[in-house]
């Protein structure tokens, strides 16, 4: 197998797939430790739920979107 030089949409859908992955570990980051933060306030605390749910959302959006990106790259390489 060989490598080649991407260019136009497959490299601009690298980066996107590149850039997603990024804001994706970001988003794990942040809901890892809003995790633990609830842990060491206590769950009962309603703002950690808060801060949970809203770290959770953001993780599953950055998720979607980082899924998106890598179909997209892998169906133009397909192409190639």
């Amino acid at each position: 197998m060989g490598t080649r030089l991407l260019t136009g949409e497959a490299a601009r859908l690298l980066c996107s797939m590149e850039e997603a992955h990024r804001v994706l570990r970001l988003a794990h980051s942040d809901y890892i430790k809003a995790l633990v933060d609830a842990s060491d306030i206590g769950p009962q605390n309603s703002d950690s739920v808060s801060v949970i749910k809203q770290k959770g959302r953001s993780y599953g959006t950055a998720l979607e979107r980082y899924s998106d990106a890598v179909k997209a790259f892998l169906t133009v390489m397909d192409t190639l």
